[in-house]
């Protein structure tokens, strides 16, 4: 959201305390806070008689202040009314703001088929917040029938306008549509740009052969630029590949390493993996007593192999 106009002037101003002292600083801090809800407060005055004559602008600088408190108390009904009045005559930030309002049930009674179609409306007006809003949307289903190619459409438009989330969403589309080398393709555009799940992703097109060919090197490079950023099910494919061999040396040191931490954020598969380890002494040294903590850990949360190892120790111990 933006900041009402007669704000901007004192922001600015904020911006450019560089080469104070400590309480320089903190002297200039409070002026221009209360400089800024000065101006802010006769702004929502100013806002209040020109939006009731019809000013588009106005209804939705007004909308702005009772949605964030500035110069008036916080009113959330208020906002969606100034909002809606805006809409109407086609503010398109305002459309994008009262769409967030019936999504998140805002100062209105939540309603996800009102908030699909005022994003739709920004949307078109080429708001890429909106865009993406959509895309999500249609994505899951959200106010509209579940739509995976809408979804892609809209993503594709916010993301040729630089929103990178939706870069990273339009392998999700793909691969639900099943059209695995353009999922790939998108995956790898949010990979390089860092995004963690979608590192993960491509490693695993690389470890199953979808949409380019398979190669396990270039899995567990991805994997592990993922594991590093902390995605658990990477850690544990990343142990996976240490494990067995796959894409690098085999190290069971740094298997051991890798399903710890995906065990650690509760990933039963890492789990039970991780109980074996310790049940035989792989890359750690042999412990019953941390082999039974995992291994229970992972038959708790539904993994059958572990119960049935569990079983089998309860037997050899009568």
């Amino acid at each position: 959201m933006n900041l009402p106009v007669g704000t901007k002037t004192f922001c600015h101003f904020g911006k450019n305390v560089y080469f104070c002292s400590v309480k320089m600083k903190e002297t200039l801090f409070v002026l221009f806070l209360a400089a800024a809800l000065t101006a802010i407060g006769q702004d929502a005055g100013h806002y209040q008689s020109r939006a009731s004559q019809g000013d588009k602008g106005a209804q939705y600088n007004l909308g702005l202040c009772y949605g964030n408190g500035w110069g008036v108390e916080v009113d959330y009904a208020k906002a969606v009314h100034w909002y809606t009045q805006a809409a109407k005559q086609g503010h398109a930030k305002a459309q994008l703001n009262l769409g967030y309002c019936y999504d998140r049930g805002r100062g209105v009674a939540r309603n996800l088929a009102t908030a699909a179609y005022w994003y739709t409306q920004a949307a078109l007006q080429g708001i890429v917040q909106a865009q993406y809003n959509i895309g999500t949307c249609y994505f899951n289903g959200d106010g509209v029938a579940q739509d995976y190619r809408q979804a892609a459409y809209w993503y594709d438009k916010a993301a040729a306008a630089g929103d990178e989330k939706a870069v990273a969403n339009l392998g999700y589309c793909y691969n639900a549509l099943m059209d695995y080398p353009a999922a790939a393709y998108w995956y790898a555009q949010a990979a390089n740009r860092g995004y963690a799940e979608a590192q993960y992703n491509l490693g695993a097109c690389y470890k199953e052969g979808k949409g380019l060919e398979q190669d396990w090197q270039q899995a567990a490079y991805w994997y592990q630029k993922a594991a590093r950023q902390g995605v658990a099910q990477a850690q544990y494919s990343l142990g996976y590949c240490y494990y067995y061999g796959e894409g690098v040396n085999q190290d069971y040191a740094e298997a051991v390493y890798w399903f710890s931490a995906a065990a650690e954020q509760g990933l039963p598969e890492a789990q039970y993996s991780l109980g074996l380890c310790y049940r035989q002494g792989d890359g750690v040294d042999q412990d019953e007593d941390e082999a039974l903590y995992w291994l229970k850990k992972a038959a708790e949360q539904g993994v059958v192999p572990a119960k049935e190892v569990l079983k089998k120790i309860k037997n050899t111990k009568r």
